[in-house]
């Protein structure tokens, strides 16, 4: 996946690419070579990394973990950021 800005609209995107066209593979690459730079580093973190702090079990069911808990979507599979020189500011 390549974001070309570390801005909202590029997380968004990725976060659709994400779960759309990467739920079925092993691992994710992400490209931030060439970004621009941006402000959303945490939310691209916190999407790629947010632990599982806390298990639902309804009353006679089985264990459950509601996705309205989350702040995004979240990848838990093997992941890493490319980058090179011209990758600037916050990306």
């Amino acid at each position: 996946m390549h974001i070309k800005s570390i801005k909202r609209d590029s997380l968004h995107q990725l976060e659709n690419d994400i779960f759309q066209q990467a739920a079925r593979k092993v691992g994710l690459i992400i490209d931030v070579r060439e970004s621009c730079g941006g402000f959303t580093r945490d939310n691209l973190l916190t999407m790629l990394t947010q632990p599982v702090h806390a298990y639902a079990v309804p009353r006679g069911g089985s264990v459950g973990y509601p996705k309205n808990r989350k702040m995004y979507a979240t990848w838990n599979k093997p992941a890493t950021i490319t980058c090179n020189q011209n990758t600037v500011s916050n990306a």
